[in-house]
């Protein structure tokens, strides 16, 4: 069985299993009286280093409870900003630092009590190796994939209220700009000039032009629209045109049997 230890610099290790075998540090959390806050109040507050990316503060919270501790009130996690200390306090713990993603993130846990604190750092105290069910944050190619998948295909109520933000603010940008040309209608400027601005007659007449042009597409003769009908409407003229000269020819050749013909 796993024991949580004593290590340099007033840390403890912790073993956990949560995606696989790994080991967070945690000590007490120092505060000065200028620094005290209820964020993390004195005596009651442990701080806990070496978390992964994947971890919440449910996922800690998870942790603590597994080790039999129900005293935890509220767990926070925060990213730190200051490299040169995470390297430093890496270099104190456990040597060079495998990876700065995990190192930059910890967490204060807050614990209802000063006593139940003590009670969870007892050296050389027996846990168990937690493992949990819980649903961790996702990291790499699947939360690549989840982001795509969330910016390709919104989910639709989200979607919904971006179309119903925009439309407010594009019916709120269409009312000022109307309440801006009415203003500005018959109105002249500095130098006398009236700007002529549109309005619903205009626009009626606009509807009527188009309208009158779309009667009118309507009513077109749809023949020859084709080219495979274009063909047909030659053939049949040139089958025209071919009768109609024979049949020129037979009445030349009848005015000629008849002696009637006179071409001068």
């Amino acid at each position: 069985m796993p024991t949580l230890c004593a290590i340099s610099g007033g840390f403890y290790a912790l073993e956990v299993t949560v995606p696989k075998k790994h080991y967070v540090y945690m000590r007490k959390h120092v505060v000065r009286e200028d620094e005290e806050s209820d964020e993390t109040p004195a005596g009651r507050t442990l701080f806990v280093t070496n978390i992964p990316t994947t971890y919440t503060e449910s996922t800690i919270m998870s942790i603590f409870k597994a080790q039999g501790s129900g005293g935890v009130s509220k767990v926070t996690i925060h990213r730190r900003s200051n490299q040169k200390h995470t390297r430093t306090l890496a270099k104190e713990l456990y040597g060079e630092c495998k990876d700065e993603d995990d190192l930059t993130r910890f967490s204060h846990v807050v614990f209802k009590s000063e006593k139940q604190l003590e009670k969870f750092i007892k050296v050389k105290k027996d846990v168990k190796a937690v493992e949990s069910t819980e649903r961790l944050l996702p990291v790499g190619m699947e939360k690549w994939a989840q982001e795509c998948q969330l910016n390709t295909y919104p989910d639709i109520s989200v979607l919904s209220n971006e179309i119903a933000e925009a439309m407010v603010e594009f019916d709120a940008l269409e009312a000022k700009r109307k309440a801006l040309r009415k203003a500005a209608k018959n109105k002249p400027d500095d130098d006398g000039w009236v700007t002529v601005s549109y309005g619903k007659k205009a626009n009626a007449l606009n509807d009527l032009a188009e309208e009158e042009r779309l009667r009118k597409k309507k009513t077109r003769d749809m023949s020859n629209l084709y080219k495979w009908q274009q063909r047909e409407t030659r053939r049949e003229e040139i089958a025209d045109l071919r009768k109609n000269f024979e049949d020129d020819k037979q009445k030349i050749q009848l005015l000629r049997m008849q002696r009637k013909f006179k071409p001068y």
